[in-house]
């Protein structure tokens, strides 16, 4: 079970919920050391020695980072690299990797092949050798293979109907691999030949051989698209298995996550005098999850290939155990994916700056749903309060869920919307919501 429906419905999370992340290695950091520090533990390392700040006045410049995020100048210089591309491209991408899963040698595809898996978040657009409203945007017949230009416009704009897009549009890398695995299930329709054997549209030779299908199965099985576990420990097993298999959108490594679940929760700890960078709308999660019974620690195996463990892969349940025991821990309002929080979430990505689940688009509605909470509480982003404080506020304002998480969508609309996620699906409080808001304003003094 996702994360996602966890929150929606109120069940138990299931192993390592959020979404899965970047090709590596099974995990030796949980067999060698303690990777999950305890409240206690970090109690005794605190030595901060900062004085709390006061309740701060809205603040339209961002206080600088607690902790340096480990691994962080090591991010590229440029996390948007551009690239354009014709629409039948993405599909000659699975096919070649259907053919080869080791990728291409050589040739047009390669370079793409290289990019797309080496950076998910590179820009591409999608251009058609097209003429009428969508000139504009032609990107003439240039990149025609030898079927003829009628045949390459055809599944150009075949391609972009499946998909529900414009020409000329442009997403990352990410987005479009995702929608285009669940949305285009077999190319014999859009790339084989017409059935009566005319020359003029005799049809890709490959487009009957299942190349195309077989790529589509194994980039489904190994990239990066859901909440949970199974894409990174999957793709160590791939990876493990020597076959040198290309995943186009690869999760974060296993071993990655755990030591960023030690390093993140030490460094949030650290913060709780100064205040602890928290995204808006996830104290909503938080709440979600402690009426759900999550509660610490973190379990020592939630970080290996065969766990059964149930735990949020974020660091909210410490977050919340925090704000119990220590009320005055400031929490401040930022953007992004903070590191002392969101450091161990499968789902996140150092590059881009923010969340990637929801098949690569869960970004754009926790952005507006930060906002749309920052607007009910009156407050910014650069604001600091206190834990208790906060969750006053929120409780006061916000009673349910619907306000700030739903984004109400037609059945066509949601098929392939970026606007689309499960709890935004949702047309009821989540009821983990309504009974931890409840248990927690009494553990605060609140009721």
């Amino acid at each position: 079970m996702t994360r996602a429906e966890f929150l929606r419905l109120g069940a138990g999370l299931a192993a390592g919920s959020i979404l899965g992340a970047r090709l590596g290695p099974p995990c030796a950091v949980c067999a060698e050391t303690n990777c999950f520090m305890s409240l206690a533990e970090a109690e005794g390392q605190n030595q901060t020695g900062s004085a709390p700040r006061q309740a701060s006045e809205p603040s339209q410049q961002e206080p600088a980072v607690n902790q340096p995020e480990p691994g962080k100048a090591n991010q590229p210089a440029d996390p948007w690299p551009t690239m354009t591309l014709r629409p039948y491209q993405l599909l000659c991408v699975l096919c070649t990797l259907g053919e080869d899963p080791t990728g291409a040698k050589a040739g047009r595809l390669k370079p793409i092949i290289d990019q797309i898996s080496r950076n998910p978040n590179t820009a591409v657009t999608l251009r058609c050798n097209l003429r009428e409203v969508f000139g504009f945007q032609t990107s003439g017949p240039d990149e025609d293979t030898p079927e003829g230009s009628d045949f390459n416009k055809k599944r150009d704009l075949d391609v972009l109907y499946r998909l529900q897009m414009p020409p000329g549009v442009t997403l990352p890398a990410r987005i479009l691999v995702n929608h285009l695995l669940d949305a285009i299930r077999t190319v014999r329709d859009i790339c084989g030949a017409d059935g009566a054997g005319s020359e003029a549209w005799k049809g890709c030779p490959k487009a009957d051989k299942g190349y195309y299908e077989k790529g589509r199965a194994i980039q489904l099985s190994l990239c990066e698209r859901a909440c949970g576990m199974a894409y990174p420990r999957a793709c160590v097993k791939e990876k493990a298995s020597g076959k040198g298999t290309v995943v186009l959108i690869p999760p974060r490594s296993v071993e990655e996550l755990a030591r960023a679940k030690k390093e993140s929760l030490a460094a949030m700890y650290r913060a709780k005098k100064t205040g602890i960078p928290v995204k808006p709308h996830i104290l909503l999660c938080a709440v979600c999850q402690y009426g759900g019974g999550v509660r610490p620690p973190c379990p020592d195996d939630l970080y290996t290939l065969d766990s059964q463990a149930s735990y949020p892969c974020d660091n909210l349940p410490e977050l919340v155990e925090l704000v119990l025991k220590d009320p005055e821990a400031r929490i401040r309002l930022t953007e992004g994916t903070p590191w002392e929080v969101c450091g161990p979430c499968p789902g996140r990505d150092a590059a881009a700056g923010g969340c990637i689940h929801v098949l690569g688009h869960g970004g754009l509605t926790n952005q507006l749903r930060d906002l749309r909470l920052l607007r009910i509480l009156g407050l910014r982003f650069g604001d600091t309060l206190n834990g208790r404080e906060l969750y006053r506020l929120i409780f006061q304002r916000i009673p349910s869920t619907l306000a700030v998480c739903r984004f109400p969508l037609g059945a066509q609309e949601d098929a392939l919307s970026v606007w689309t996620d499960s709890c935004g699906r949702s047309e009821v409080n989540n009821p983990n919501y309504e009974k931890g808001r409840k248990e927690l304003m009494q553990k605060l003094g609140m009721a």
